[in-house]
Formats: C-alpha cells, sequence, structure tokens
C-alpha cells in the first residue's frame, strides 16, 4: 500500500513538471552563434615586440620591486628580454637584510604579495650594515633574471629615503 502511494506521488509530481506542449531542450547545449567568430591570427604572423622598460640617458633601466615582480609573474620570457643582463634602478621597500649561504649580503625588496619578493645582492656587504627594514632605497644593480624570485646582483645603495614622521 505504502508503494502505490510513493508512486502515485512521484507520477503526480512528475505529471504537475512536465508539460507536453513545450519543447524540452537540454541545459548544457548552447546555441549557435549567429556570427561566425574572427579567424584566429596565424601562428606564422609576426607577433609585436614587447614594449621596451624605460630607461634613462645612460640605459639604465628604471623600475619598482613591484613592477620587477608584476613582470616577472606575468611573463618570464618578456620580463628576462626587459630587464636580464641589463642596469636597473630599483626602487623598494626593505623587507629584509640578510646573508646567502655564499655570505653575500642582499637585500629582500618588499611586493604587494608578502610570500614574494625581489633579491638585490650587494656588491659591497658593508653596505648593508648601514640600511633599516622598511627604508625605501633605490639599488643600481644588474638584472639576472629570475631563479625563485626576480634578481639582481652587484647592487650598490643609490639613495636611502629618508623617514620624516607626521
Amino acid at each position: 500500500m505504502t508503494r502505490k502511494i510513493a508512486v502515485a506521488v512521484f507520477v503526480a509530481a512528475c505529471g504537475i513538471g512536465c508539460d507536453g506542449d513545450r519543447d524540452v531542450k537540454p541545459a548544457n547545449v548552447r546555441p549557435a552563434p549567429a556570427e561566425p567568430r574572427e579567424r584566429l591570427q596565424s601562428v606564422a604572423e609576426p607577433i609585436a615586440a614587447p614594449d621596451a622598460a624605460p630607461a634613462d640617458a645612460a640605459g639604465v633601466v628604471e623600475v619598482t620591486a613591484q613592477k620587477l615582480f608584476a613582470d616577472y609573474d606575468a611573463n618570464e620570457v618578456s620580463a628576462d628580454d626587459k630587464y636580464r643582463d641589463k642596469p636597473l634602478r630599483v626602487t623598494g621597500i626593505i623587507r629584509r637584510i640578510a646573508k646567502s649561504i655564499t655570505d653575500d649580503a642582499y637585500l629582500e625588496l618588499a611586493t604587494a604579495s608578502e610570500w614574494h619578493a625581489v633579491y638585490a645582492t650587494l656588491a659591497d656587504a658593508r653596505e648593508a650594515a648601514k640600511l633599516k627594514r622598511g627604508e625605501k632605497v633605490v639599488v643600481l644593480c644588474r638584472g639576472t633574471g629570475k631563479t625563485v624570485e626576480p634578481t639582481a646582483d652587484r647592487c650598490t645603495i643609490e639613495h636611502v629615503y629618508e623617514w620624516v614622521p607626521k
């Protein structure tokens, strides 16, 4: 008896939800586009070269640590074309001052991500002794590409911004 009631309820529910006069279309079928899509660019057609990073009269590329990181994060090959083996003037805020396993002093320059930084290895470790975490600096370096993070070596401190309390 219970089984007959369950079947009757099921049939009634199907009858309420179904309308024989309407066309039923599957939900996952997309309608055909009204016009054909534009032809994709052929692989053989040349692609424009990326914009060069701004450089001063001496050929030094001006970049912030955040921009350097963002460019490498977006496209490592393109960023290498802009920055690798080129003189860089990098502006950033010191997140950390440390020494590598080879005893080279380096600066970890902050980016928008707390997990990522730009690493600037100093040419003279004594320069690191004068710096403090949180200072804004300008370092003149040679871009060395990206290992895990964007890196630069042979860095010298060009300017340290003086922090003035409000």
